[in-house]
């Protein structure tokens, strides 16, 4: 009984439905405590609600709901406050205006907003402010975050267009059906080192927004680290290869660094990939390409809390070489240039 009650009110609160009825023997606000543990995010939804009956066990929870026009998939849950600055990261770096993040009342996200911008207003110069307000909800905390850019929304929407097409024209380029995601990832790597210029951040603001991000690297051609990571990743997004950004610091020095940790979609696949490091001279290098945490320790840290176990097993440049060689009349072809190909 109590199972169903639980289910019940679950199923009627994901439906926004003002009066959700219910049979239980338990008592009644324990029951609704853990059917919105099971479903935190509900509750950005709530602005009241209070229980009514109890005859025969049978009782009414009577809701007022806001934020409707939200969707559900907009809201996030996140057990603790790096993994809100991690989720800040991927928000900031796909330029989105707002996050909203539940969690329990026992994380302190109030300093979130301060710490982020201090630890990475580097990376993101395009962040030119944080708002953040919340609504308290008993044992748990609904936090909204907007951000502000410096280039305006309509431009920002013109670069990802341009970001978007650019990816695809890329893909088709470089990939074909039957190509494993070894080979993928090797000639995504060498796409950005053989066509991208790093550049040091002592331009214009303006310019710098540009270079800190995937359109940088994609359109201008030129960018620094957070660039070269945040085009790899789209290309790999795009290409349904599991990706993601890693934002840590060189072993002595103060300034963050960006790289990438990919995955094969095996167990035990993800490996690091520093394309900005690999792209210092006229061919690419391959010193960090699918290297695994050990190898990457010796130079950088990172939160490792936040990031798969990288163990490398897996001879991804042999492979991808191999089937290169192999199939390089055609990829040339396809009108790749032969020093992405490297063989």
């Amino acid at each position: 009984m109590g199972i169903d009650a639980k289910q019940t009110i679950i199923d009627g609160m994901k439906s926004f439905k003002p009066v959700i009825s219910f049979v239980t023997s338990q008592e009644p606000n324990k029951l609704i405590k853990e059917a919105i543990k099971t479903y935190p995010q509900i509750l950005y939804y709530f602005h009241s609600w209070q229980i009514r009956g109890g005859i025969l066990n049978h009782y009414e929870m009577h809701i007022k709901y806001v934020n409707q026009d939200t969707p559900m998939a907009d809201i996030l849950t996140v057990s603790s406050k790096d993994e809100c600055v991690k989720k800040m990261q991927n928000a900031v770096a796909d330029y989105k205006c707002k996050m909203i993040v539940v969690a329990a009342n026992i994380i302190d996200l109030s300093k979130v907003t301060n710490e982020f911008q201090i630890k990475y207003s580097a990376f993101y110069p395009n962040l030119t402010g944080i708002r953040a307000g919340y609504r308290s909800f008993g044992d748990y905390l609904s936090y909204e975050f907007e951000f502000e850019y410096r280039i305006g929304q309509v431009k920002l929407n013109m670069m990802e267009h341009e970001v978007d097409k650019e990816v695809e024209r890329i893909s088709k380029m470089l990939f074909s059906d039957d190509m494993p995601i070894e080979a993928r990832i090797y000639l995504a790597h060498n796409y950005l080192a053989t066509t991208v210029t790093y550049v040091d951040n002592n331009k214009n603001s303006l310019d710098t927004s540009y270079t800190q991000s995937a359109y940088g690297a994609l359109i201008k051609h030129e960018c620094v680290c957070q660039g070269y990571a945040e085009a790899f990743k789209r290309i790999m997004d795009y290409n349904s290869i599991k990706c993601e950004v890693v934002a840590g610091k060189i072993i002595g020095s103060t300034e963050r660094h960006a790289w990438n940790i990919v995955s094969l979609g095996k167990d035990d696949s993800y490996f690091h990939i520093d394309v900005t490091w690999d792209s210092a001279d006229d061919r690419p290098s391959y010193l960090y390409f699918c290297k695994n945490d050990f190898q990457f320790s010796q130079k950088r840290i990172w939160d490792r809390n936040l990031t798969p176990v990288c163990p490398a097993k897996y001879a991804v440049l042999s492979i991808a070489r191999k089937y290169v060689f192999s199939n390089k009349n055609k990829l040339l072809s396809k009108g790749i240039n032969h020093k992405i190909l490297d063989c």
